[in-house]
């Protein structure tokens, strides 16, 4: 099962509703996480990133959320959410900006 593969421990922020700050969502989750290709990209903010893949279980996680491992914070861009046969996950694009 791909859930064998979700060796990260990670926790997720999310932005409050006043759009103050983040707060602390979700903890204790558990994910593969891996780079994707190797060349920095630009944002739309015209600075630099780098992209990463993200594998976990279907939690509430959505766009604009906030990714923690190990005290680094990466912006989630994109959820996709596979429900199929024995092994639903979400992949979710995450950019760091370097």
């Amino acid at each position: 099962m791909i859930s064998n593969f979700y060796t990260t421990d990670f926790s997720t922020n999310r932005e409050k509703l006043d759009g103050t700050a983040f707060e602390e969502n979700l903890t204790g989750q558990k994910c593969h996480i891996q780079q994707e290709g190797g060349e920095p990209i630009e944002l739309d903010s015209g600075a630099f990133g780098t992209e990463y893949n993200m594998w976990c279980a279907v939690i509430d996680i959505q766009v604009g959320d906030q990714v923690v491992i190990d005290s680094t914070i990466y912006p989630v861009k994109e959820v996709k959410i596979f429900d199929i046969g024995n092994n639903p996950h979400l992949e979710i694009l995450l950019v760091l900006p370097i």
